[in-house]
């Protein structure tokens, strides 16, 4: 991620004047960093008790969101908007999303905000988060809410809390409807109702449901899902790896990793990368380079390159360049030795 300054404004209880911030965003800002940068900001004489609503408004999203002040509310915004863990380049741009697991919103927001002309439907079962989720999409037309947990068919479900995060809720499956149950869906119910034949973009972030959801009955949608945001929760729930990669060896996607989530993508949409390099190693010798020769062109998750190559490119726009480093450990060809990259883009196909 190349460095690029940030406004981010907070709207605290108690005062008329936002406090804004400007960051410069780019790798070294860490979620440790930026907690602190927030936190510090808020002045001594404004008691801000955890879980009170404060606001915060970033660039290029078109209205504030709410935020519950010391949870993981913060770690999710760093996640979306300043790690960007959600943005790549696509090659067509999607009708229809759907976000399991939207938590507070800031995912659909973020969406809404790149795609305006899909249809966005975010799932979120715990109540609470759903109370927060609708305020913070209510001004986007094209986002539908459903307060339920995805599953694998038609059950009622519960909501376990472990007693971690606000973002760590799991569901379990009750036999009957009973107190405070809920009705599961499906992703196939989901997108039958849409009016869409494909599903364009599927994030799933629910927290080891993943387990149920690629165990059984997938056959009818998976198929239909051009990209698949995933992360996995085997530290929750054991299994969660085994179902997911059991059911998509059936089906052929291009997969690469981007934070904490699993990117699965069509070959036939996976956008192109044509880049120029020269790699290096730490006394300068020069190992490899493009210049005099063709660039080097790759599509995303085809697993032609290494993968911190891959992470760095996506995130960059035509005509910039890169310096990046790759450790030993994170290459084969040259086991041992450390690799410096300048690369450019210059081209996505």
């Amino acid at each position: 991620m190349l460095s690029e300054k940030k406004i981010i404004k907070l709207f605290l209880p108690g005062i008329e004047n936002p406090i804004q911030l400007a960051m410069n965003i780019d790798n070294n800002l860490s979620f440790m960093n930026f907690q602190k940068i927030i936190i510090d900001s808020i002045p001594l004489n404004i008691p801000i008790q955890k879980e009170d609503i404060i606001k915060i408004e970033i660039s290029n999203i078109k209205t504030p969101l709410e935020l519950r002040s010391y949870t993981s509310d913060i770690f999710t915004f760093w996640q979306i908007f300043i790690n960007k863990e959600y943005d790549m380049p696509f090659k067509t741009a999607p009708n229809l999303i759907i976000d399991g697991g939207a938590n507070v919103g800031y995912s659909a927001v973020f969406f809404a905000n790149k795609f305006p002309q899909a249809k966005i439907i975010a799932i979120e079962p715990e109540r609470t988060n759903f109370e927060i989720l609708r305020e913070n999409t209510i001004n986007y037309q094209n986002i539908e809410l459903l307060n339920s947990g995805i599953w694998n068919k038609n059950t009622y479900l519960k909501i376990q809390d472990i007693g971690v995060r606000k973002d760590a809720f799991m569901v379990e499956e009750v036999n009957l409807e009973e107190q405070r149950s809920f009705k599961a869906v499906t992703i196939g119910e989901i997108l039958r109702k849409s009016g869409y034949d494909a599903i364009d973009i599927l994030k799933l972030d629910i927290e080891g449901a993943e387990k149920e959801v690629f165990s059984d009955n997938y056959e009818e949608w998976l198929n239909k899902v051009n990209i698949l945001i995933i992360e996995l929760h085997d530290r929750m729930k054991e299994g969660c790896s085994k179902a997911f990669f059991s059911a998509i060896k059936k089906y052929n996607f291009n997969i690469t990793f981007k934070g904490e989530n699993i990117i699965l993508i069509k070959p036939n949409i996976a956008p192109r990368f044509k880049v120029d390099f020269i790699c290096k190693l730490e006394d300068g010798t020069i190992w490899e380079t493009s210049f005099g020769h063709e660039p080097l062109t790759f599509a995303l998750g085809d697993g032609q390159v290494i993968l911190s190559l891959e992470q760095a490119v996506m995130m960059m726009n035509p005509g910039e360049s890169q310096k990046i480093k790759i450790s030993a450990d994170a290459n084969h060809p040259l086991a041992g030795k450390d690799l410096f990259f300048d690369i450019k883009l210059i081209e996505i196909i």
